[in-house]
């Protein structure tokens, strides 16, 4: 038995007093100098210590529970194998579309920046969905943040969860509609109506974002109400979210919104993966143009490896290392295969981000092997500049990579240039004119200021005497 205080300044129990209870004996309570454990040991304890109030539940009462792992892994992985299904099946016609070759110079859109920001999105989302190899939080911070990934943004607890979720499958039935809208032709239809006008601008501009660039915060966020995979009991009903230990999982709310989202799920990707390429095909002003095979097959890389991030990292981290690097090497291979873009500075890249991606792969495996962090992350630094060295090296020598992208001129700039260029000529006349003119006027004020002071001096000076 032991004595603790409770000190509410900042939280701690403070140990006063240790005693073996022993009923059978005549003195019941045998005073301890120290806290001693029941196999005699007396081992170093903290006096104090931070009571953590994150989870509703003992610690003593929380344990791993394998079957909500194992629910967890096969529904996210059986969702993945459907959609490959129907991609393979679906697909086919996407397959065989042709995207012409981009070999003439052309002028820089604005659907062609926003090609190329969704391509270094993209390349962070695969890296944030690999395993970790040790670098500082305020890193791996700034790199969720810029791959739009909530996983590790937003602190999931005490309700905040489902706040994210209904908030995801609000944006899930908004995309469906406007997909619905688009596919039906009911906005052309609408298109008379005065609050109608502007629905295709609108459905142009909103559905790239929603099926690419919060492609991985959308699936993750939703994969995530079925992983349950600890309890405080055998049943299933006593497990809890791996990210809010204070929502009960497969009851109540949680059985719902679970059968609600894997509904709007299998709406979303297939949605999300076959209307890329077609929104591409509709972009007259977009110049770089992605093979539709590549859509399909990134989209399917994507899959898996969110699948794997969001079940495998807490309890598998080893077959997560390597079901990572598995998948992008088989990516690789087939980008090989297959000419990604139809424009070759874009391929460029494309295969030396690959290239870096592998190798972030295979330093995450080598830190399942408890390799040094510090190395790692040096190893990872140096081929981010050999390689981004590399790239623009063969930019500038060969032929080929040279930009075909040229920015056209605003008049509006041309005027505001002239404006400024004239009046900084203007200025620079006016500054010659003045020194070269100064002289003769300081001798004429001069000259001036002589002759009267001499009209002064002749003028007589009145008498008041």
């Amino acid at each position: 038995m032991i004595n603790a205080h409770l000190i509410g300044k900042n939280d701690t129990l403070e140990l006063v007093e240790a005693a073996i209870y022993s009923p059978e004996r005549v003195q019941a309570y045998t005073m301890l100098p120290n806290l001693q454990f029941p196999d005699q040991s007396n081992h170093s304890f903290p006096d104090s210590w931070e009571i953590d109030a994150d989870c509703p539940y003992l610690s003593k009462d929380i344990r791993d529970f394998p079957q909500g792992q194992q629910l967890a892994i096969g529904l996210c992985f059986s969702y993945v194998l459907l959609v490959a299904l129907l991609a393979c099946v679906g697909g086919r016609r996407l397959w065989t579309a042709r995207v012409p070759e981009l070999t003439e110079k052309s002028t820089f859109t604005s659907q062609d920046g926003y090609f190329m920001l969704s391509f270094l999105v993209e390349f962070l989302q695969i890296l944030e969905l690999g395993p970790t190899i040790g670098f500082p939080h305020n890193v791996r911070n700034t790199v969720n943040i810029l791959s739009l990934n909530l996983w590790e943004v937003v602190q999931f607890s005490k309700g905040v969860f489902w706040g994210v979720e209904g908030t995801i499958l609000a944006v899930i039935v908004l995309y469906i509609s406007l997909c619905g809208v688009r596919l039906s032709k009911l906005d052309s239809r609408l298109s008379h109506w005065a609050v109608c006008r502007g629905l295709s601008s609108w459905i142009d501009v909103l559905s790239p974002p929603l099926s690419s660039l919060c492609f991985l915060s959308i699936v993750s966020t939703v994969m995530t109400v079925f992983v349950c995979d600890r309890a405080t009991g055998p049943a299933f009903t006593a497990s809890f979210l791996a990210v809010d230990c204070w929502e009960r999982c497969w009851s109540g709310t949680h059985l719902r919104l679970a059968l609600v989202s894997a509904m709007l799920l299998c709406l979303y990707v297939p949605l999300a993966v076959f209307t890329r390429p077609l929104w591409q095909q509709c972009q007259s002003r977009l110049h770089i143009k992605a093979n539709p095979r590549t859509f399909l097959a990134k989209s399917a890389l994507q899959l898996v490896l969110i699948a794997a991030y969001v079940t495998l990292p807490p309890n598998y981290p080893a077959l997560h290392a390597g079901l990572y690097l598995s998948a992008n090497a088989a990516y690789t291979v087939f980008s090989l295969t297959v000419k990604p873009y139809n424009y070759e500075r874009i391929n460029l890249w494309e295969r030396l981000t690959l290239l870096l991606v592998l190798i972030y792969s295979v330093l995450g495996v080598l830190k399942q092997a408890n390799c040094t962090d510090v190395w790692l992350i040096l190893a990872f630094l140096l081929a981010v500049l050999i390689l981004c060295a590399l790239g623009l090296a063969l930019e500038v020598l060969v032929p080929r990579y040279r930009s075909l992208l040229v920015r056209q001129r605003d008049d509006r700039y041309d005027i505001i240039q002239f404006a400024f260029t004239f009046g900084r000529i203007a200025q620079l006349h006016l500054q010659a004119f003045r020194a070269k003119h100064r002289s003769t006027h300081e001798a004429m004020n001069s000259r001036a200021f002589e002759s009267v002071q001499q009209t002064i001096r002749r003028v007589p000076l009145p008498n008041f005497s």
